[in-house]
């Protein structure tokens, strides 16, 4: 499943949480991580591993080059 998204102000980059599963269907697995996907070339990137177990409420900044986001990690 996927969380509410954040545009950047122009539009072209989105960011979003969105949830898998370690071993690919034990619901004791799951794991939220945040994305950016870039509207017009395609691409998606990655921005957390699943290592904090949860990363979500992505907020992408203004100008699309940054993306803050509230964590489970000890790390921050």
């Amino acid at each position: 499943s996927q969380a509410v998204p954040s545009f950047s102000a122009d539009g072209t980059s989105i960011a979003f949480a969105r949830q898998g599963f370690y071993d690919g269907k034990d619901a004791a697995t799951a794991v939220w991580d945040v994305y950016v996907w870039d509207v017009g070339t395609g691409a998606l990137t990655q921005v957390t591993n699943g290592g904090a177990l949860w990363s979500h409420l992505p907020s992408m900044s203004g100008d699309g080059k940054t993306v803050a986001f509230y964590t489970g990690s000890p790390e921050g």
